[in-house]
């Protein structure tokens, strides 16, 4: 059980990590770029990111329920914890997924300041799923510690 305890701490928190970087440094700097910059930086990163952070965040919400039913279904606060981790999952694929189609699609005719407005849409979008990981992280360190 105590591995299992560390798999989900540990894969929240590279989730919540890569999430937080992505929202409070690097989309940032990203946007203080030209309209061109900005979306080519975009692109090169999200090919890396695409993989991973997906990854560790099914993998924290499996390990998280899995340490949930075997304590014996008891802490309330822990599986709502997991479903707003959850959560994270429809909400990639049905809001922030058609604005990343759109970002990453090489063959699309963008209109004049659309660039910006994606960017900065995605933006918004990805900030909901880094504070949910972030305190979805902080409350599994404090439940692990206390």
């Amino acid at each position: 059980m105590d591995i299992l305890m560390y798999i989900a701490t540990l894969s929240l928190g590279l989730y919540a990590g890569g999430s937080y970087f992505s929202s409070a440094v690097s989309h940032p700097a990203r946007l203080i770029c030209s309209n061109e910059q900005a979306l080519a930086h975009f692109i090169g990163e999200h090919k890396y990111v695409e993989f991973c952070l997906p990854l560790f965040l099914v993998l924290s919400i499996i390990t998280n329920a899995a340490c949930w039913y075997l304590s014996g279904m008891t802490d309330n606060f822990l599986i709502a914890t997991i479903i707003a981790l959850t959560f994270i999952v429809p909400f990639s694929i049905i809001v922030v997924q058609p604005v990343l189609n759109k970002l990453m699609d090489k063959n699309y005719d963008f209109k004049e300041g659309e660039i910006r407005t994606l960017l900065e849409r995605w933006t918004s979008l990805h900030l909901i799923r880094t504070v949910i990981g972030c305190f979805a992280f902080i409350y599994l360190l404090w439940i692990r510690i206390a």
